[in-house]
């Protein structure tokens, strides 16, 4: 009796233990990869979020999108674009901190390019400045491209270079 229970046993655990084929396997190490918790290096994440906000911008120097159409922009980039003009009142905080500082470098003469910052502890801040001299040489700030991106997305950016 006993071994025909355990060879029931066994039957039974060999059907329910199911096989997967070699394509859900890979399937599965990759999404495994892509959940596991990586340490990259701040400057390393800073440096690849600046490429990556001055492609973005390069990209809508040449195109000069009108408003409407930066919601679909963002969607392609997973980055939220802004044109910030220097009277923005809807600019976030940061992003008017930014402006000001930005309008302050040029005022002193102390060239003015564009930055990275972290925002909390999910997102980085892009800004580029559009800068251009007035008729009496006077560096002007004319506004601001403000781009939020997640750092997950940063990240997962890196990763597939």
């Amino acid at each position: 009796m006993m071994p025909r229970v355990l060879l029931l046993f066994l039957f039974i655990l060999t059907a329910c233990s199911g096989g997967l084929s070699d394509e859900q396997r890979r399937q599965l190490r990759e999404a495994q990869q892509q959940q596991a918790i990586q340490k990259i290096p701040e400057a390393e994440l800073l440096g690849e979020a600046l490429d990556r906000g001055r492609k973005i911008v390069s990209m809508l120097q040449v195109q000069q999108p009108r408003p409407q159409q930066l919601d679909s922009i963002s969607k392609v980039y997973q980055a939220v674009i802004r044109w910030r003009e220097l009277s923005a009142s809807s600019a976030h905080d940061i992003e008017q901190q930014v402006i000001e500082a930005y309008l302050a470098a040029a005022g002193s003469g102390v060239p003015v390019a564009d930055n990275v910052q972290r925002i909390g502890t999910d997102s980085l801040l892009y800004t580029m400045p559009l800068t251009r001299y007035r008729p009496d040489s006077v560096l002007e700030v004319a506004g601001v491209w403000s781009i939020r991106m997640a750092i997950r997305d940063v990240v997962r950016g890196m990763n597939n270079q």
